[in-house]
């Protein structure tokens, strides 16, 4: 998750992608019995440097998995905020387009 955090920033093209990535990442943790409090604390400490918040924490699980399906999604170069902000419409959007995004 570490080698994913450092990267975003150095391509915007490719930072949608190492988010998607951290996002598969918690997921993991996630299924591996980490929850709730547990979850966050744990991401905290091992990524101390970007303070991500349960909701960030489980944004980007949630971007991962809807990633699985369009993966074009994980090429885009929007800011994550904007992503996160707007995340019901992109989806919306995706499924209106599925053929362009899968």
């Amino acid at each position: 998750m570490a080698a994913f955090n450092a990267a975003i920033g150095s391509n915007s093209r490719l930072n949608t992608y190492n988010y998607c990535m951290i996002g598969r990442n918690l997921g993991e943790l996630l299924k591996g019995g980490k929850r709730g409090k547990k979850l966050i604390d744990f991401v905290q400490h091992y990524l101390p440097a970007k303070h991500y918040s349960g909701s960030q924490i489980y944004f980007l699980i949630d971007l991962y998995k809807v990633a699985q399906e369009y993966s074009q999604l994980m090429f885009v170069t929007l800011g994550i905020g904007v992503l996160k902000t707007k995340f019901r419409y992109v989806k919306l959007a995706l499924t209106n387009d599925k053929e362009f995004w899968q």
